[in-house]
């Protein structure tokens, strides 16, 4: 399946206009937040004092952690990446609230980060 990602990524180049300066910061702050998420949900799933609230998540079980997590990147660059550059700052702005919010919820309940 990350094999089909990754030739879509290169057979469908760009519709839109190039990234600007803002939009790779946003992206690449996405990039850490999600990295992070990652990195808590691995514990998340290690320690039975947590829960991870994500079914799918639940269901590939602990070696199906990064290749989702992948797959959201590429898929959110892919969507970022064919918007207009004033939808894209709006779109990744969305997206790395959303990881922050999980990092931040994370860190509350106590999970640490482990690499």
């Amino acid at each position: 399946m990350l094999k089909w990602l990754f030739c879509i990524l290169i057979l469908f180049p760009s519709i839109a206009n190039a990234w600007d300066k803002t939009d790779k910061i946003l992206f690449s702050s996405f990039i850490a937040f999600e990295t992070i998420d990652c990195i808590q949900t691995r514990e998340i799933l290690d320690n039975p004092k947590f829960f991870e609230h994500n079914n799918i998540i639940n269901s590939l079980g602990k070696k199906g952690i990064i290749p989702y997590f992948m797959v959201c990147s590429i898929g959110t660059y892919l969507i970022a990446d064919n918007l207009k550059p004033s939808h894209r700052k709006i779109f990744l702005s969305m997206m790395n609230m959303i990881e922050i919010n999980s990092v931040h919820h994370n860190y509350v309940i106590g999970v640490k980060l482990k690499f």
